[in-house]
């Protein structure tokens, strides 16, 4: 089970009860099986989700689609400068 902290984004895996499947959240607190969600916490009281219906975000995969966006636009601009 994933060991998340406070304010880390989250990806929904396994939706229910208004999360989205895919969605980005931010974790607001954490115990050991749930946690609760900045997006998804309304006045008392608190609702929780098990843990296992998140992963972490993937900023690498994120880093790896920016990198080849720019690499790219850089041959698309060399391209036409020729």
């Amino acid at each position: 089970m994933s060991n998340f902290k406070v304010g880390e984004k989250v990806v929904c895996v396994e939706p229910i009860d208004g999360l989205v499947k895919n969605e980005i959240y931010t974790i607001e607190t954490t115990t050991s099986i749930g946690v609760s969600l900045l997006e998804q916490s309304p006045a008392p009281p608190c609702i929780w989700f098990y843990k296992w219906r998140f992963r972490k975000l993937d900023h690498q995969f994120s880093e790896d689609v920016i990198a080849e966006i720019i690499k790219q636009v850089k041959e698309e601009s060399l391209t036409l400068a020729n």
